[in-house]
């Protein structure tokens, strides 16, 4: 990802999910990636499950909020 392959870090994170659902740099960093390729829809459904798996971390909220912002969801 630092490298600017986003196709195959995607890969590499859903293969990551494929074996383990719940990873929570999985579902962080490829929700972060289709946010950046503004498919949203997923991207909010990765960051919620995220939330999810983490409910007492404050910036996996955060990170959902925002995603949510820059695609015109509000939060429910």
């Amino acid at each position: 990802l630092m490298m600017g392959d986003m196709d195959g870090a995607a890969d590499l994170f859903e293969r990551t999910l494929a074996t383990d659902a719940g990873n929570p740099a999985a579902l962080g960093n490829l929700g972060l990636i289709r946010a950046e390729q503004e498919r949203f829809d997923e991207a909010i459904r990765l960051l919620e499950r995220l939330v999810r798996e983490q409910p007492g971390d404050p910036r996996a909220r955060a990170v959902l909020d925002d995603v949510r912002a820059r695609s015109g969801n509000a939060a429910p």
